[in-house]
């Protein structure tokens, strides 16, 4: 069921309990007693794709995905709407949740809003490093809570996981109704597979600050083998294709079909990785406006185009920006490439060249792509190559990663009223492309072997940021362009919101090369 049907049932079902008031109950003064549980689970699923949101496209900037502008660091207002979105939103309303659900015997309503806590937690302390955790939310009781270190809240957010997963197993607890699970439908076995894909995300993260625990929690996860193996388990949230009132579409759909045209450059090393391989989805992610080159202005790149240093442009049509160019933004919108089908909702690229307009394509019906299969059998390679004690076939799960990222880009195909025009590939053509991979794998070295399964990894991760981000700063890969802006330092972390520090009384701003604590590798290891 799409997000957009469940929203419009929640608020049906605001405005029915809103009849039924008791009005011996102040509307103004309700407390937390009065809440909905389950209504309020729903507002905690919405704010995390907010949340998410929030900090992407920075990622993906960061990452060469996506073309980043100049210096990578903003000021430090560029953060304040997703941590409110963290504190006011996820953080207040699980507070209400949680002890509501456990005193109401609703224990899979208190599990699902754990893991989404856990999930959330782990990408502020990823982002940030040190924040304000165990006394948080406490009003005006606390109003300038301590921070917690980041290393101490991943422990505390493991226990939580354990904790929210003997919830979401209690046989006895009323299951949540499909319309108030976003994301799953209510299957509860589904947000357990979850919990347990985040514990082994957090272990291979931790994995150069504690190699054993890493190690330890990583074979119980895989000799319990309940993670998140294929699609059906997937993570993600869906949007639709409502323009207005509330525009449901994907975020880079409207933003980018439009009639002001494409507001967003695509990264030239990003398409060209794609490109350069005839990687199987190079057509679903990207969609040209135009067959035309480049000319004069519109060719901002002065250096010459020899990969991998410099792209400046790739040839037919893929026409982006190199990583951190800071030349002046040409009138091009009518004819830079764009977001594709996958993962935006946009449209499938049949080589119609026609801008990209509103009602192309899926219509803005895309995901944002939290946790998918693909990344789980990339995570689990990781580990096999780079932990002791860690076994298993890293060769298998580094096939089976590529595959499920394909298959998982082919379904797009089906949406409703898109137009492949004869254009996609071949069951041959990703038979070969997969073999080739899996033969140039095989026959690597062991740090090639981590290039190209770390490559494969950032390809699979389309519309996903926030993970590459983790992953560069973990591993310093896959090798990525060089910066053409001088003077820009790469940001281990980010800066903290300037409403934060100004309303916090024990806040102190850190520098953006301040490292997480499980970025143990050397400064200026990445750029």
């Amino acid at each position: 069921m799409k997000i957009y049907y469940k929203i419009v049932t929640v608020f049906l079902i605001l405005f029915i309990t809103s009849c039924d008031l008791d009005f011996q109950d102040d509307p103004n003064n309700l407390t937390p007693e009065a809440a909905d549980v389950s209504l309020l689970l729903v507002s905690v699923q919405t704010q995390l794709a907010s949340l998410f949101n929030g900090f992407n496209g920075s990622s993906m900037g960061y990452t060469r995905m996506q073309y980043q502008f100049g210096n990578y660091t903003g000021d430090a207002s560029a953060f304040n709407s997703p941590w409110s979105t963290y504190y006011a939103g996820i953080l207040a309303d699980n507070q209400v949740i949680i002890p509501l659900a456990q005193e109401k015997g609703l224990a899979k309503h208190a599990g699902i809003a754990q893991v989404i806590q856990a999930y959330s937690t782990v990408l502020m302390v990823d982002f940030f490093g040190n924040i304000p955790y165990s006394q948080a939310i406490q009003g005006t009781d606390n109003p300038n809570p301590e921070y917690d270190n980041d290393y101490e809240i991943y422990a505390s957010i493991l226990q939580l996981l354990d904790t929210a997963i003997a919830n979401l197993s209690d046989q006895i607890a009323p299951n949540v109704g499909s319309e108030f699970d976003i994301y799953y439908n209510g299957h509860t076995d589904q947000w357990i597979k979850l919990a347990n894909s985040l514990k082994l995300k957090m272990y291979v993260q931790t994995k150069k600050y504690n190699e054993a625990a890493a190690a330890s929690g990583i074979n119980a996860l895989l000799s319990e083998n309940n993670l998140i193996i294929n699609s059906v388990d997937d993570f993600e949230f869906n949007y639709g294709t409502q323009s207005s009132a509330p525009d449901t579409r994907h975020p880079y759909y409207s933003g980018n079909y439009n009639s002001s045209g494409v507001g967003n450059y695509m990264s030239n090393s990003y398409m060209y990785a794609l490109k350069s391989t005839n990687d199987p989805r190079l057509r679903y992610y990207f969609y040209r406006q135009t067959q035309s080159d480049p000319s004069g202005a519109e060719l901002v790149c002065t250096l010459p185009p020899s990969p991998p240093d410099y792209y400046c442009y790739i040839g037919d049509g893929y026409w982006g920006r190199d990583h951190a160019i800071k030349a002046g933004i040409p009138g091009d919108t009518q004819r830079r490439t764009t977001w594709g089908l996958y993962p935006a909702g946009g449209s499938f690229d049949r080589d119609q060249f026609l801008p990209a307009n509103a009602g192309n394509g899926a219509g803005g019906a895309g995901i944002e792509p939290f946790m998918l299969s693909s990344f789980v059998s990339f995570l689990k390679a990781e580990a096999i190559l780079t932990i002791p004690g860690v076994n298993g076939n890293a060769s298998d799960l580094f096939e089976n990663g590529i595959s499920q990222s394909i298959n998982k880009v082919k379904s797009f195909g089906s949406k409703a009223g898109v137009d492949l025009g004869g254009m996609q590939p071949t069951n041959s053509e990703i038979s070969d492309f997969i073999s080739q991979q899996v033969t140039d794998f095989n026959a690597a070295t062991a740090s090639d072997k981590m290039e190209l399964l770390m490559t494969q990894y950032w390809i699979s991760l389309r519309g996903n940021g926030i993970e590459a981000y983790n992953n560069y700063r973990r591993t310093g890969l896959p090798s990525l362009q060089t910066p053409l802006s001088s003077g820009t330092i790469f940001p281990r972390s980010n800066l903290y919101p300037s409403n934060h520090i100004s309303t916090n009384s024990n806040s102190q701003q850190h520098s953006v090369t301040h490292q997480v604590f499980w970025d143990t590798n050397p400064v200026n290891f990445i750029d």
